[in-house]
């Protein structure tokens, strides 16, 4: 039975590690931050409705009100965008440590392929 040291100083698995574990850190951070800005934006969708229904606010108040919203708009995709290429990095970092894992497997021992030649 193979021991495990090699895969660990293999490149491809150690990049593999890396990834999921950079992949799985930005899914779990930009999912909670993707929650806290899909409120954030109803709040302020709310709020800016109510400042255009009303005509007898002052005109700074309404543009305030479109500032934050375009501020947490801005926010939530960029939450969007770190979610989805958190899953693409955990899709590749789960690629390489399969295929380097594999590898490591089905290699043949370097001593019986030197010979057998």
């Amino acid at each position: 039975m193979p021991t495990l040291a090699p895969l660990f100083r293999n490149t491809l698995f150690a990049v593999g590690l890396v990834l999921l574990a950079c992949g799985a850190g930005n899914v779990i951070v930009a999912q909670t931050k993707l929650n806290e800005y899909h409120t954030a934006l109803n709040q302020v969708r709310a709020e800016t409705e109510q400042t255009s229904a009303s005509a007898s606010r002052p005109r700074h108040v309404a543009s305030e009100a479109w500032s934050r919203r375009a501020i947490s708009q801005a926010k939530l995709d960029f939450y969007s965008v770190l979610h989805t290429v958190g899953w693409l990095m955990l899709g590749t970092g789960l690629v390489c440590t399969l295929v380097a894992a594999h590898r490591h497997r089905y290699q043949r021992p370097r001593a019986a392929s030197l010979s057998s030649r």
